[in-house]
């Protein structure tokens, strides 16, 4: 990259990263035979959504927002499910009005709401799996046992729902095939039983997770796809379901990054400090949960230029707005030079309304 004057902070995507990405995808998980559900909330940006849909993506959302994020790019409801296991209600009735007729469960609660707001319609159950492995584990605000399920879908015919499907999570960037393994031997167990009562399901959806966050991508799903693909075809063959899948990072993970300038250089307390024009409350929250981000010297280095230790931090008056406090950079970096923030293509421009939910509004009272 040359030092010309760029305008930043600027978070870049590449298109051509996400079609590539859906494409390996496609062709790793089960041979084109799934039928991938890109997950919103990774990134709602419309050039990403139109991008997905000329490829033939359909897209898996949660709330009322990306609902309408969905009506303005024209996507028809056959191609979204409801993945949201405990959703509110005024949200169901929207999406059954629009014409989405598959949601997510894990209560007989949602059960009754379901019947209420989207009468007849389509139900999968979200069952707890193990998420060994996981940077983040997703267990615990959602999910139900597998005998749970097979009741809960045996149930909802009182409801006058369709069982149609059961579905997990195992959890936010999983690098262990043996989680998607476990996880696929339990839907085995559920479809058999369910099919001892008459209740023969249309698809089994194995959710998101697929590593992609400082990791070799590709490698890590090609181990997957080794060890799930036998197990999803033992599925389809002896229940015939069809699968789905939900991936959002490894779609667009490694497809953006943030590009920002630094505005000062400052020794303090033994430290060397750059501040950079945007920081972690600009998208990186999820730094407060001890993800890390790899921030990257855009030019070339020569082999005899000495690297120095910095901490990298953003432009607002909270000192927790820290990027790394460990970057090993150039020790000649200048005012106004450019470093990249690694990787920003997932959950970082949909972090602003984040899943679909807006801010609250505000009303003051005099």
């Amino acid at each position: 990259m040359q030092k010309k004057k760029i305008n930043t902070p600027r978070l870049i995507i590449s298109e051509k990263l996400i079609e590539h990405n859906y494409n390996y995808f496609n062709n790793s998980i089960f041979s084109e035979s799934a039928r991938i559900f890109y997950s919103l909330k990774a990134n709602n940006h419309p050039s990403v959504i139109r991008k997905l849909k000329s490829l033939g993506s359909g897209f898996e959302i949660s709330s009322d927002g990306e609902l309408e994020i969905m009506k303005k790019e024209k996507i028809k409801p056959e191609l979204l499910i409801y993945s949201n296991p405990v959703k509110i209600p005024t949200h169901i009735a929207n999406a059954y009005k629009y014409g989405i007729k598959k949601f997510a469960f894990d209560s007989e609660n949602e059960l009754k709401k379901i019947k209420k707001y989207a009468p007849k319609s389509g139900i999968f159950a979200r069952i707890n799996v193990a998420n060994d492995g996981s940077e983040w584990k997703l267990t615990g605000k959602f999910g139900v046992t597998a005998g749970e399920s097979v009741n809960l879908l045996k149930k909802a015919r009182l409801y006058e729902l369709n069982p149609i499907g059961i579905t997990f999570h195992v959890g936010w960037n999983n690098k262990s095939h043996t989680a998607w393994e476990n996880a696929l031997n339990t839907c085995c167990e559920i479809l058999s039983e369910l099919k001892k009562n008459n209740i023969n399901l249309r698809f089994v959806n194995i959710g998101g997770g697929f590593p992609a966050h400082n990791v070799n991508q590709y490698t890590k799903l090609n181990q997957i796809a080794k060890i799930i693909n036998p197990l999803l075809q033992k599925i389809k063959n002896n229940f015939n379901v069809e699968i789905y899948t939900e991936p959002g990072s490894f779609i667009v993970a490694n497809s953006g990054v943030l590009l920002v300038k630094i505005f000062d250089i400052i020794e303090r307390n033994s430290k060397s400090w750059i501040y950079v024009d945007s920081g972690i409350s600009q998208g990186f929250y999820w730094i407060f949960s001890g993800l890390q981000y790899n921030v990257i010297y855009p030019y070339k280095i020569s082999k005899n230029k000495k690297l120095k230790k910095y901490v990298i931090t953003g432009p607002t008056c909270d000192t927790h707005d820290i990027f790394t406090k460990d970057a090993f950079l150039p020790e000649d970096l200048c005012m106004d030079d450019y470093l990249i923030i690694y990787p920003a293509g997932a959950y970082i421009s949909s972090a602003r309304e984040y899943n679909g939910f807006g801010y609250p509004e505000i009303k003051i009272f005099r």
